[in-house]
C-alpha cells in the first residue's frame, strides 16, 4: 500500500513482461522482469521520496519520477541508467506520453510542464501558465496535452506551438485521475468527493 501518494506507483509495459513500480518506503523505485520473476533494476540515486513509475509506449524505457525534481530513465534491455530529463525546481508529481511516444511530459510542483522529445533526446519546452502544483497530465491527440493543478485549474496545450489553447470550466474538487474514452472523444475526471467529471476532449464542454 502507498496510503501517501495517489500517483502512478506502478505501471506495466503494454507487453506486460515488465512492470515498475514505487517501494512502500518511497525511497527506491524498481523495475520487474514478470516473466522470470526477478527484479531487473532498482533506482537508488534519489535525495527524498519517489513519487511516480512509468514505462513509455515503446515498452524501452522506465521513468522514476522523484521528490527531487529529477527523471531517472532506465533501458529496460540493458537494465542500465539511460538519460535524466530536464530536473524540475520541485518534485515532479506526474508524468504521461503521447500516443507515439515521442513525447513525454512532467509535471511538477514548481508549477510546470516540462515537455521532451523521445525521437531527438531534447528538451522541447517548459509550459507555464498554472498557479499551483501541476499534479495530473494526459495527452490528446492531435497535438494536445492536458495538465491539471492543485487549484483545480485545468489548461489544454498545444503540443506543437507550445500555447494554451483553452482551459476547462467547471472542476471544483482536488483531482485524483484522468483518464480519455477509448476512441479520444471524452476525457474522464476523477474527483476527491468522489465525483466524475466529463469534458468533450474537441469543445472542451463539460
Amino acid at each position: 500500500p502507498h496510503p501517501q501518494i495517489d500517483t502512478k506507483v506502478i505501471a506495466f509495459s503494454s507487453n506486460a513482461h515488465y512492470f515498475a513500480t514505487v517501494t512502500p518506503d518511497m525511497k527506491e523505485s524498481k523495475l520487474y522482469d514478470t516473466k522470470q520473476k526477478k527484479v531487473v533494476h532498482t533506482v537508488t540515486r534519489h535525495k527524498g521520496s519517489v513519487f511516480c513509475v512509468a514505462i513509455d509506449p515503446r515498452d524501452k524505457y522506465m521513468f522514476s519520477c522523484g521528490e527531487d525534481g529529477l527523471v531517472f530513465v532506465i533501458d529496460i534491455k540493458s537494465g542500465q541508467l539511460a538519460f535524466t530529463l530536464p530536473r524540475h525546481t520541485d518534485s515532479v508529481n506526474d508524468i504521461a506520453f503521447s500516443e507515439d511516444g515521442y513525447l513525454v511530459a512532467t509535471g511538477g510542483y514548481d508549477r510546470n510542464v516540462s515537455l521532451f522529445s523521445m525521437a531527438t533526446m531534447t528538451p522541447l519546452a517548459t509550459l507555464k501558465a498554472h498557479s499551483a502544483p501541476v499534479i495530473k497530465i494526459i495527452f490528446l491527440d492531435n497535438g494536445r496535452l492536458v495538465s491539471i493543478d492543485k487549484k483545480c485549474g485545468a489548461i489544454v496545450w498545444n503540443t506543437h506551438s507550445f500555447a494554451m489553447i483553452s482551459r476547462l470550466q467547471g472542476i471544483h474538487d482536488d483531482v485524483t485521475a484522468v483518464t480519455l474514452s477509448g476512441d479520444g472523444s471524452f476525457l474522464f475526471i476523477g474527483s476527491k468527493l468522489g465525483y466524475i467529471m466529463v469534458f468533450d476532449a474537441h469543445s472542451y464542454d463539460a
